[in-house]
C-alpha cells in the first residue's frame, strides 16, 4: 500500500508475444490460456485457451483496479479444442488490463497492453 492506504501494483509490461507461443498451444496437456497476441495492441487482439475437460469456462477482461471492462467467453467449452477469442478495446483507454481464465481445474491471469 502507498502512506495514503490504497492498493498499489506493479506490473512488468517489457514481455512481448511471439508467433512461437501460439503454435505452442497444439496439443492441449491441461488448460492453458496463451498471451495475447499482438501485445502490444491497437485496438484489437487475439486471446487462445484450452481446456483438457468440457465444462464452463469463462474469459474476462479486467483494468487495473479489478473492475470487470468484458466478457469474452462464458459458456460450456469443449475438452482439447483450441479457442481463440478477438477482443477489441476501441473503447477503452490506453493502459495495462488483465485477462483471466476461469476453469473447473483453475484459473489463471495474464496481463495485455492497449496502446493507442
Amino acid at each position: 500500500t502507498d502512506f495514503d492506504n490504497n492498493r498499489v501494483m506493479r506490473f512488468d509490461v517489457s514481455t512481448l508475444t511471439s508467433l512461437d507461443e501460439l503454435q505452442s498451444l497444439n496439443t492441449p496437456l491441461d488448460y492453458s490460456l496463451g498471451q495475447n497476441y499482438p501485445n502490444p495492441f491497437n485496438p484489437v487482439t487475439q486471446i487462445m485457451f484450452s481446456t483438457n475437460t468440457s465444462g464452463e469456462v469463462s474469459l474476462k477482461v479486467y483494468d487495473l483496479l479489478g473492475q470487470k471492462v468484458a466478457v469474452l467467453f462464458d459458456e460450456v467449452a469443449t475438452a482439447n479444442t483450441i479457442y481463440s477469442i478477438q477482443f477489441d478495446g476501441s473503447n477503452l483507454a490506453s493502459g495495462i488490463y488483465l485477462y483471466s481464465l476461469r476453469t473447473s481445474n483453475g484459473i489463471e491471469v495474464k496481463k495485455m497492453c492497449l496502446l493507442k
